[in-house]
């Protein structure tokens, strides 16, 4: 992952995917939700869901397993563990506003009743904006840039490899 300094206009994309969390869906959505909860996987927003919980609770474990290696007893809540990362050097501070973004986003989909996707405007400029993951030296060049849940997949997924091999 990056090191280097952080972009500028993360406090605001914080707020707007914060925000994200207190969006109710109309009633019929609500019905139509909670009618499929059978078959999980029956829609692109359902992949995504299911997609940001995955990777994002892979982060979440990451980050425990690198701060008990450590020697310290590992915080409750994904944003305390993000914190206690940072403090004690195991990421910088560069990768700890990373992490919390990713944090957010997977909030976004474990929180809101709202169907939410990684195509809604708010999720794709979080993912855009993620930093370095493997092929970004050369993507451009030669590979195609990835979606939204792929690029959010792909950098979780970097990030666990890095918390965990250390």
């Amino acid at each position: 992952m990056s090191n280097r300094t952080p972009r500028s206009g993360h406090e605001e994309l914080f707020e707007r995917l914060k925000a994200l969390t207190q969006d109710l869906p109309a009633e019929l959505e609500l019905h139509r939700l909670l009618a499929s909860l059978d078959d999980p996987a029956n829609d692109e927003m359902s992949k995504d869901r299911y997609t940001a919980l995955i990777a994002g609770g892979a982060l979440d474990e990451g980050l425990r397993i690198a701060i008990e290696r450590s020697g310290t007893k590992a915080p409750r809540s994904f944003d305390d563990r993000i914190k206690s990362a940072e403090r004690s050097g195991i990421v910088t501070a560069g990768q700890a506003i990373e992490l919390h973004k990713l944090r957010l986003v997977r909030n976004a989909f474990a929180h809101s009743l709202a169907p939410i996707g990684f195509g809604d405007v708010v999720i794709v400029d979080a993912t855009q904006g993620l930093w370095d993951h493997p092929v970004s030296s050369w993507a451009g060049y030669f590979a195609p840039a990835f979606v939204p849940r792929h690029q959010y997949a792909i950098v979780c997924g970097e990030f666990y490899s890095l918390l965990t091999r250390r």
